[in-house]
Formats: structure tokens, sequence, C-alpha cells
């Protein structure tokens, strides 16, 4: 994509201010933002565990006597730190006491469930923070060579210079355009009187956009614009038409909502009927007599007469639209060739074609003629308006065999399409006039002047106005007299069909086929108006238009606020929504405070209350005792080693540099009567006279009673 895309901080004005805030940076930098927020993600996965384990856990406390498995599954949930490890640990737990506790399985299993449930909501938030960071998301082209060919004016509309710099220019876009409708575009022609066709094509290809497509309706069966030259066939007549575009949503222009334009494009084609409006004669145009009989077609006076031979003299025939001749079909040396004529096209005595009122009563609607002279060698019949061909003719072809092919009935068949367009305010309220194109002046529109009026009574402002006129001079590009004009041939469809080895040789085509050529051409104006917008006034690759190029000035700050506003999408850089953003990061470092400060707080707080009221808080009293610190130490003074202070905190120590044994797996026990005996040996000894009981008091009620039994003593 052309121009550079700016980096930092801007805002997406398809959201609004809050919603559209966004920051884009390079993807190889942004690797290292993306990898924090997954840290992030598993230390606030972390976080969340240990706050559900821990009121779990204080919700299951209880001062009645508990079998072991309740006691080792608390424990698990005092001493595992994440989801994944509580939930294979209390699995392990739930099947070794299968046949030892009571629905032992079952117990433990709707623990790990617990921890299996938040695995899955932290998967799911997965999708909201891919949506905080996108690769191929919108990004904003800086507009740095934002410019206008200065002083260009001054070689005059019709300097050869001028033209060839101009052809060149948009026939590279339209090459490009043509490349993309056929990947991005879906053909509409069916058999329903009117359908929506809306984006298709590869995924990968058709990103550029702020849309992949632009959707568009296709009608059949209604009026028809051409008068005395429409066919009998109501059903004959064509309507395409894309309703009101957003300059922001659709086009990628970014603008607040009051700065916005609607655009709308409306195209209209038939086939004309020819009998009436052409003839066939003997060449009377001295030097030209070879020529044999030449057709001409009148449906108005063409200035610019598009044949294949440089006529010295003015042609002889009033109101000739297209002029054809059996060697200027050879010239050509292609299957198919056309000859346009539009109202549209501009000369210096004005437009190069003006139609006779029996086809147009007013000659400054937008229209555009297509000629077509047809030599193809089609293997059926062709049962289509404009590409109609039922003349068989037996031809050696395939290494002599001897083949019915079928031919075109008339030398030559014209289409017609009245190409309407309208700018509306974002509000809809105000809209310039369908055939308003005919005062859209093209490429020099904004440099050479144009009458304005028709924006100023709708009531645009001067960015609405430069956006609006922008969007008129990128989609005069796409027109269907330019996309033929320049594409020659390789504008139609039918021209695909074509044998690589007997190039006028194809299969026959659909009765529907001129339906589905105009259906092309529309798409390809369309991806063309996306196309264009996208490098308007960046730097041009014709040299004539390099070397006048001037970038636009700082103070002109409506034509700057579109340059800096063309919304694309680059996989090169990486755009993040802020919001969400920021959204995540609060919200998690919130968790991140609660989770791992619930446990040590909490307890603190429960001692605070329980002091009051003369009592222990026995939730307390449990978390602190099912610790893994807490049990070790509870263990070493059970074996007799150390001097331990800070029972009732996180950590308990013991007195300076005082030195302790390895535990034993075993303790022993010297008598029946429970009595406790100083660790004497650090062989392990099996437990003889270890009691099995099926319910077991808690470690703090233990502690509690070993306490109260010393003070007896």
């Amino acid at each position: 994509m052309s121009g550079q895309i700016y980096v930092g901080y801007w805002i997406d004005w398809s959201y609004g201010p809050i919603s559209g805030a966004r920051l884009t940076i390079p993807s190889e930098t942004a690797g290292f933002l993306i990898a924090f927020i997954a840290i992030f993600s598993g230390w606030v996965g972390t976080a969340v565990w240990n706050l559900v384990a821990f009121t779990v856990h204080q919700w299951r406390c209880t001062v009645q006597p508990r079998d072991g498995l309740y006691h080792q599954l608390q424990s698990a949930l005092c001493n595992n730190t994440t989801h994944i490890s509580f939930a294979i640990t209390a699995s392990r737990i739930g099947y070794a006491w299968r046949n030892h506790a009571t629905q032992a399985l079952g117990r433990a299993g709707a623990l790990s469930s617990v921890a299996v449930m938040i695995g899955v909501l932290f998967a799911a938030t997965g999708t909201f923070s891919a949506r905080i960071a996108s690769s191929n998301g919108s990004v904003l082209l800086t507009g740095t060579t934002c410019g206008f060919p200065a002083g260009i004016a001054a070689l005059g509309l019709d300097s050869v210079a001028l033209t060839l710099g101009e052809s060149m220019q948009s026939g590279v876009t339209l090459t490009l355009s043509n490349a993309y409708a056929q990947d991005c575009y879906v053909n509409p022609v069916s058999g329903n009187s009117s359908i929506q066709y809306l984006v298709s094509g590869d995924a990968t290809t058709c990103t550029g956009y702020a849309r992949p497509s632009l959707g568009y309706n296709v009608t059949t069966g209604v009026a028809c614009p051409f008068e005395e030259a429409c066919s009998v066939d109501a059903s004959q007549v064509l309507q395409l038409d894309t309703g009101f575009l957003d300059s922001n949503d659709d086009l990628g222009i970014n603008q607040p909502f009051e700065n916005r334009v609607l655009f709308r494009r409306l195209t209209t084609c038939s086939p004309l009927q020819t009998a009436g409006f052409s003839d066939n004669k003997f060449s009377h145009i001295a030097g030209y007599e070879y020529l044999g009989n030449v057709s001409t077609y009148a449906y108005g006076r063409n200035s610019y007469q598009p044949t294949r031979f440089a006529f010295t003299q003015p042609v002889p025939y009033s109101n000739t639209t297209f002029l054809y001749t059996q060697n200027t079909y050879t010239a050509s040396e292609t299957a198919y060739y056309l000859m346009i004529a539009t109202t549209m096209q501009h000369g210096s005595s004005g437009p190069v074609f003006t139609p006779i009122p029996d086809i147009s009563p007013d000659p400054r609607r937008p229209m555009s003629l297509i000629f077509l002279a047809n030599r193809a060698f089609y293997q059926d019949s062709v049962d289509d308006a404009w590409f109609n061909a039922s003349r068989p003719l037996n031809r050696s072809a395939n290494r002599g065999t001897l083949s019915t092919y079928y031919l075109s009935d008339y030398p030559g068949s014209v289409l017609g399409c009245i190409e309407q367009a309208q700018i509306c305010t974002a509000d809809m309220q105000n809209c310039t006039h369908l055939d308003d194109w005919h005062t859209w002046k093209g490429f020099l529109s904004y440099y050479t002047g144009i009458d304005e009026a028709n924006l100023t009574a709708i009531g645009l402002n001067d960015i609405q106005k430069t956006t609006a006129l922008m969007i008129q001079e990128a989609a005069l590009s796409g027109l269907v007299w330019n996309i033929i004009d320049q594409l020659g041939p390789k504008a139609l469809l039918a021209s695909s069909y074509l044998s690589q080895q007997e190039f006028f040789y194809s299969p026959a085509l659909p009765n529907t086929q001129w339906q589905r050529e105009v259906a092309n051409w529309f798409s390809i104006g369309l991806a063309q108006l996306q196309r264009s917008l996208a490098v308007s006034h960046r730097r041009p690759i014709a040299p004539i238009l390099q070397q006048y190029w001037q970038n636009f000035p700082a103070n002109a700050t409506a034509i700057r606020s579109f340059c800096d506003s063309q919304k694309v999408h680059d996989a090169r850089f990486t755009t993040f929504n802020v919001l969400g953003l920021g959204i995540a990061l609060s919200l998690g470092l919130l968790i991140l405070i609660c989770g791992h400060g619930a446990p040590f707080f909490v307890p603190k707080i429960q001692r605070k209350f329980a002091s009051r009221r003369q009592q222990r808080s026995i939730p307390r009293d449990q978390w602190i005792a099912s610790h893994h610190l807490h049990l070790q130490r509870m263990v070493f003074q059970l074996t007799g080693q150390g001097s331990w202070s800070g029972e009732e905190d996180s950590v308990p120590v013991t007195a300076h540099r005082e030195m302790l044994e390895p535990l034993p797996l075993f303790i022993e026990k010297s008598n029946p009567d429970g009595d406790l005996l100083p660790y004497q040996s650090r062989t392990i000894q099996p437990m003889q006279h270890w009691e099995q009981r099926d319910v077991l008091k808690s470690p703090a009620i233990e502690s509690a009673e070993t306490r109260s039994t010393s003070e007896e003593r």
C-alpha cells in the first residue's frame, strides 16, 4: 500500500473517541507488548485461582471432625497455586481415597471441575485478548507525500503530455483494480431478479482496504433510460446500485460524523437496438475506397471517432457515433474489438459525444455507449443480447477436423449505460442530483477549479467538500467508459474463455453474458474507487505527474485533514485497542492485588474481629494450619525440633541460627496411649501403634487440644 504508516496514538472514528482509541506500532515491536500481555494474563490467571481457592477453602471450613479426604483437599486448596495443578492433585487425591472415603471421586471431582471451569473461562477470555491487538487491523496513512501536480494546469486539459501521463496512471491502477475485483468481488448475475453481492475471495488477498469489497444491489426489469433505442424486452435492463456508502465506514476516510459524507453510485445498462440507428454503405472517402463496406451507428455526434485509421478528412456521416469496417476488425487482431462514446469525456469544446434526442432528451446525462465487434468462433450458438451468435459456419480446426462454429449475427452491437452518482450529508438530509456528474471535471478538478455550488448547496463544510471532491475524482477513474478505454478487450470476461491455441475460438457463452460483463465493470469501478482513495494524491508513477509534484502545505487544513485520514490494512503493523488494553491491564492489576492479597490480609482481619469477641476464627486458623509451611512446622514440633514462633503468621520461624534435621517419612510412637516422644533417630521405623481412624480433627483443633492438655498438666 502506498504511503507511510502512522505510528502512534490515533482515533478510529468508526467506534467513537473512546472505543476507537488505537495504538499502531510495527509488528516486530508489537511482539514484545503481546508477549507481556500473555505473561500478564498468566499472572492474572494465577491470582484468580488463588482468590477462588481461598474462598472455597473458607466456605468449606467447619469445626466438626471430617475424614482424611476432606483435610487433604483443604490442604490442596491452600497449597496449589494454579488451577491446573489443583485439578491434577485433587484428581489424584480422589482416586487414592476411592476405597477409603465416602463418594471420594465425586467430592474431589466437584472441586476439580471448579478448577477446570476457571481454565475454560480464561481460554474464552483469550478471544477478548485477541481483540486487543490486530496484526492486520486498521492503520492510518500519514500523507507525507500527499500533494498535487503544481503548475501542470498550465499545460492545458488537452495537453498530449498530460493526457499520456493521466492515461498511464489510470491504466496501471485499473489493471490492479481489475485483478482485485476478480479476487474479492462476487460476479452478481444469476437467475434472480434482485440479488445483493458482498465480499468474497481469498481472505489474505482482500484485506488491504477499510472493507474487502463494497456491496451493491442488482435489479433487472427496471425502466429503460434510452428512449427509442430501448429493447422491447424489459428484462434486458440491468441496474446496479451501491446504496449510500459512508466515507468513513465503507471508504476508510477516517473522520468524525460531522465531517463525513455519503456517496452513491447508480448504473443502468441495456443493449440498444441497432435497427434504425445503423447503416451499411460503401466507402466514398477519398483515398479509402479500399475499405469497402462501412458500418455506421448513429446515436449522436462523436467528435472523438475511435477508429483504426486516421482519416485526413471529416467523416461524411452526420451523427455518426461508431464507424466500423472489416479491415478495422482485421487490424485489431483480437476476437473482440471495442469502441466507446461518452458524454463524460470532455475536450476543449465540451463533451466529445452528444446523443441524439431519440435516445436522450437531455444531452448532459452521464451516458456511455460501448460498441462490440465480435469475431469469435463459438462451439455452440450464443443467445445473448450483446454477444448474439447464431450464424453457423463449417470450419476446419483441431488438426483438420471439420466442425461447426457460430459467428455473430451482426457486424457490431451496442450497449448503453447511464452512470449516475450523488453526494449526501452524513444525516442524508441533503443530496446532490444523481445526474450531476457532468460537472465533475476529473483529474484536475481540485486544482483547475470546479463548480462547487452543488456541494455548497447541500450544506457541506470545507472538510466535507474536500472529501466529496476526492471521492468524485476517485469515482471518475472507475467509470465504465474509462475501464473500456484503458483495458480494452481485457475488460471483458468473455476474453478469458478464448482458446490459447486458437485465439478466436471460444465455448458458448451464457445468455446473461452481457449482464455479467456490466456487473464486472461495476465491481472494477468500485475496486478502483477503493484503490484510488487509498493512494489518492500520493506521489504518482507517471513521470509527467512526478515532474510537477508538490506536497500540500501544512496550512491547507481541509486537504491535509483528508490526506492524514485514510485507513487501510497493513500486516507489517499491529494496532492495539487502547480501551481494551487499558481495561485488561487495570482489571488484571486489581485481580492481582485481590488474588494475592486476600489470603494475606483476610486472615489478619479475621483475627482482629475474632479477638474483639474473645474467640478464635476457625476459618483463619484452618487456612494457616493447612499451609504447607505450617504443616511442616507442626511435624518439626512433633519430632521435638525447633523453638518456633509465628504460629499465627504466614511464615513460622525458629530461633536465630537454630539447625533442624531432615524430616523422616514416618514418625515413631512408643505406646498405645498416644504420648509423643522426641525424635531420637534418623532411622525410619514403621508405625506399630498408630491407631487407624476414619474421622480426623483439623490441625488447628488438634493443636488447640494439645495446648489445653499441656495447661491442665
